[in-house]
């Protein structure tokens, strides 16, 4: 008996590391299915004047959805990001990327 595992076959005579090999490219697999989280730079940390923090997605055609002050956006709620965001007092920023077709990714934070 054999199986074929996203393209590799696996059989009752498939010692540990092939097993965990196909487990492994499986697992790619399934992730391109979710988009990639948001990424800001800077990254967070304190600042001493104004800053400008600006989100992206390595995601090709993600929507970014961004909230302040520690809340946290979904699917329905939160600002869409179209530029850098500049503050001039310490904040939270939470954003995830969405995108149809795709699940939604994690929320990604940074402080400043």
């Amino acid at each position: 008996i054999y199986y074929k595992l996203n393209g590799k076959i696996i059989s009752s005579a498939s010692n540990s590391a092939e097993i965990s090999d196909a487990l492994e490219s499986i697992k790619a697999t399934v992730k391109l299915s979710e988009c990639e989280p948001p990424v800001f730079l800077p990254a967070g940390g304190p600042f001493e004047k104004a800053q400008s923090v600006v989100i992206s997605c390595a995601t090709e055609g993600a929507t970014i959805k961004y909230a302040l002050h520690g809340n946290t956006p979904n699917e329905n709620d939160g600002v869409i990001y179209t530029g850098p965001i500049t503050f001039k007092e310490s904040t939270v920023i939470k954003a995830i990327a969405v995108k149809n077709g795709l699940k939604t990714s994690a929320v990604a934070e940074a402080a400043y």
